[in-house]
């Protein structure tokens, strides 16, 4: 064999080696982010948990000083003793005499204010749609305050807050369950942070600083070359510029004082959840403004939903959040509240056979939204119609 074809074999052989070395790269580089950040850079939460490291301040949330987190985002409410950013979206009915309607909770409450599709007839949110559809009026306005991440006690301080800024609901529906309990018992608990502090309140802190040195890591958190060993360096990139804001769950912070032990998160959780309710109720009782307590579904609760096949394979695989949920869902209990208008949804997909969760964690996809929304009407029909009523008598 001559040197030229010697050399041609050698150069063949080495681009073998380093393209297989590359799928291995790559897919040890995969293996690696599946494994420490619980998604693949292929799912479609991978850039939403990308963009964690987004520091543009006119998109990025903050930790408002009086119930947790807010974005600029967020629909300004204005008064006279200030103006704020609240209120996560605002589907307002166009009347004079309009009923307007409070959602406060965590993300799948603020979700039931996203857009259905792309289809004209849907200008407004989900909740607002059928609400009105439901009652054949226009009259129903949606104020949703909720956010992402939202558990008691903020849900009732938000309440308060928007009650001193001067907002006055005709009626208000909490949205809530699974944070109280799935984010106090891992994220709270692993940094020694109160189930009564917002969910991992130092890190939040973090998260929300706005580093002007990092300015090449907001291009790389919105973007996604499909490529593990890309992602995983761009990855490294932005944990080292942001150091401190992917603070591990169980890194502690320095004030933290809490020597609570798991059973006492547990206890705390549950009483921390039906105390806060109980407070809403008789807040609101006193200024006879009407309240609605929803308890929300979720695919890690047992037995309480027939899995689609789409469930089971993608929507099972966070059981840092789900473990709590299988073992201590069942000890939220309607007795413990006072609030007389109660919907328990944990059991709302029990006859259901379609998908109707959307990802690993607890929220809903278009299907999930819609039957959910339809079972707060139905439960709650005629405190909807008496609504309307006491509109019209007010108006004459």
């Amino acid at each position: 064999m001559n040197s030229k074809k010697i050399m041609k074999v050698k150069f063949i052989a080495y681009l073998l080696i380093i393209t297989l070395s590359l799928i291995v790269l790559n897919f040890g580089c995969n293996f690696l982010i599946h494994h420490i950040y619980q998604t693949s850079i292929y799912s479609s939460d991978y850039q939403e948990m990308k963009l964690k490291f987004y520091k543009d301040k006119d998109k990025k949330q903050y930790v408002h000083p009086y119930f947790g987190f807010a974005s600029t985002k967020d629909k300004i409410f204005e008064s006279k003793i200030g103006n704020d950013n609240i209120f996560y979206a605002i589907d307002r009915a166009g009347v004079t005499d309009e009923i307007k309607v409070l959602i406060i909770g965590g993300s799948v409450a603020a979700y039931l204010s996203k857009n259905e599709g792309n289809r004209e007839h849907f200008k407004n949110s989900i909740f607002y749609h059928e609400l009105n559809r439901a009652f054949k009026t226009q009259r129903f306005s949606i104020y949703n305050a909720a956010f992402g991440g939202g558990k008691q006690p903020q849900n009732y301080f938000k309440l308060v807050y928007l009650d001193l800024l001067g907002f006055k609901p005709d009626l208000v529906i909490n949205i809530d369950g699974f944070n109280e309990i799935a984010l106090n018992l891992s994220d709270n608990y692993d940094a020694s942070i109160l189930p009564l502090y917002p969910r991992s309140f130092n890190r939040a802190i973090a998260r929300t600083a706005l580093d002007k040195h990092c300015m090449f890591s907001s291009f790389l958190s919105q973007s996604n070359s499909k490529i593990p060993l890309i992602e995983l360096i761009s990855l490294i990139y932005l944990n080292k510029c942001h150091n401190d804001i992917n603070l591990s769950a169980k890194d502690k912070p320095y004030w933290s004082s809490s020597n609570l032990s798991y059973d006492d998160y547990v206890e705390q959780s549950i009483n921390l959840w039906a105390e806060s309710s109980n407070q809403t109720d008789y807040f609101l009782r006193k200024k006879n403004i009407p309240y609605i307590h929803v308890i929300q579904p979720n695919q890690y609760f047992p037995d309480s939903k027939k899995l689609s096949k789409e469930e089971v394979k993608n929507y099972l695989s966070f059981p840092y959040y789900g473990k709590h949920i299988e073992m201590y869902y069942d000890r939220l209990k309607t007795n413990d509240l006072t609030a007389k208008n109660v919907s328990d949804l944990r059991y709302l997909f029990l006859d259901e056979r379609r998908t109707t969760y959307s990802d690993n964690c607890c929220h809903l996809n278009d299907l999930g939204n819609k039957l959910m929304i339809e079972k707060i009407i139905s439960d709650h029909y005629k405190l909807f119609k008496y609504l309307i009523f006491k509109k019209n008598i007010n108006s004459e």
